[in-house]
């Protein structure tokens, strides 16, 4: 069986630093050590890297973008395919237009043809509405489906 290749939205990422949730910091460090050892592929697109940076707290900041160079995932451009299929997403009530990004976070997974989304997002990712709702649109517009999950699902 080939290794898992999984897009790691900007959620993920936060909760190896988080401070405020030891249970949910363990879990991730245990899914990141475990994606290791499996060799799993991890992916962010160019919209976690940015998300990063907007972190305001500059200590924060660098430490997020230091996991980026620590884990090395591949980075995944965002194009227009990506950015029309998280719209239909946004149109289909799926994901609020207020949070646009987070559409485009899975779109750019589905369009990548990754095996699953790992978050921490339980507003507007990681439930079943979510995943039964982008997979419908996913098949009707021809794209696979794909797997919304958190880090403790996948170590």
């Amino acid at each position: 069986m080939r290794p898992f290749d999984l897009y790691i939205e900007t959620s993920a990422w936060n909760f190896l630093l988080a401070t405020d949730a030891p249970d949910r910091r363990l879990v991730t460090e245990r899914f990141f050590r475990h994606a290791r050892e499996c060799r799993y592929r991890l992916f962010v697109s160019d919209l976690v890297v940015v998300e990063m940076g907007n972190t305001k707290c500059a200590t924060r900041r660098s430490q997020l973008l230091d996991l980026i160079r620590r884990y090395r995932p591949v980075l995944l451009a965002i194009t227009t395919e990506m950015r029309g299929l998280a719209e239909r997403y946004v149109i289909q009530g799926t994901v609020p237009a207020k949070y646009r990004d987070d559409a485009i976070h899975v779109a750019a997974a589905v369009v990548a043809r990754l095996d699953a989304v790992v978050s921490w997002n339980f507003a507007h990712l990681v439930k079943l509405k979510t995943r039964r709702e982008v997979n419908a649109l996913n098949r009707l517009n021809g794209y696979a489906e794909i797997e919304i999950v958190t880090p403790e699902e996948v170590a």
